[in-house]
């Protein structure tokens, strides 16, 4: 059995490499032992397992406080960022991460499309909570993916090498790695995500906007009653675009 002891043990080792690992580790722990002791009884119907040992973290107040990642790409690293893909020579990972610049859009829920997600002038997708979204595609945004999908007849928008599949998460790396080392400017697929966020707070777009263009489900009970329409979405995410256009093209 596992004991608090053990899982005390557990979590003081793997903190000292990484604070967050250590607290996902544990939480997986967490939720293996909840789910087992949730479903599994005794034959008079008692639980078998009456305690968690992950408790110990929160009796002992061990859980490291992890801050909220904070990285994005200034006006000159977007530039840098933009310039090496234009001119990568692999089009699937050159619109893959552009897209992922031009959208703000998760980076597995862009990896894993398909094209009867694709609906003009966007896609269709579930965000982390579930819910069904149509995000529109700036013009910029939309005219790289149909290159994309041009490219190939695969369902999948961003093959991988045997066509049969996304190009996953690893290939993807790898062709981020590149880039990071060519240009040095050091990213997470996040990262980009905040940039076109940030980006659209900058030029003026309401937090309500930036929510509905992120995916994000709101917990205002006002913004809750008011219904975007695509064409507004649209209008916004152009917006951002532009703005993104003017850094690239300055000198």
């Amino acid at each position: 059995a596992i004991t608090r002891g053990d899982i005390e043990k557990f979590y003081s080792e793997l903190v000292k490499r990484s604070p967050a690992q250590a607290n996902y580790a544990a939480r997986v722990i967490r939720a293996v032992i909840n789910f087992t002791a949730a479903k599994y009884r005794d034959v008079e119907g008692k639980k078998i397992i009456t305690e968690n040992p992950t408790q110990i973290l929160s009796d002992t107040q061990t859980w490291r406080k992890i801050g909220r990642r904070k990285n994005l790409l200034r006006d000159p690293q977007i530039k840098e960022f933009w310039d090496f893909w234009e001119n990568h020579d692999h089009l699937v990972a050159k619109r893959y991460h552009q897209l992922l610049l031009l959208t703000g859009m998760r980076g597995t829920a862009l990896l894993t499309l398909v094209r009867s997600q694709i609906h003009d002038p966007g896609v269709t997708f579930l965000n982390k909570n579930g819910d069904d979204l149509f995000l529109p595609f700036s013009d910029l945004a939309w005219g790289l993916l149909q290159e994309v999908l041009n490219s190939h007849r695969t369902k999948w928008v961003f093959p991988g090498p045997d066509q049969r599949s996304s190009m996953g998460e690893h290939g993807m790396r790898l062709h981020r790695n590149i880039s990071v080392v060519e240009t040095r400017v050091n990213y997470t697929r996040h990262d980009l995500r905040r940039t076109f966020m940030t980006l659209g707070d900058e030029i003026g777009l309401s937090q309500s906007m930036i929510k509905r263009l992120a995916g994000h489900r709101t917990q205002d009970v006002t913004e809750g009653y008011i219904i975007t329409s695509a064409n507004t979405l649209l209008h916004a995410t152009n917006q951002i675009s532009e703005a993104m256009q003017n850094i690239c093209q300055t000198p």
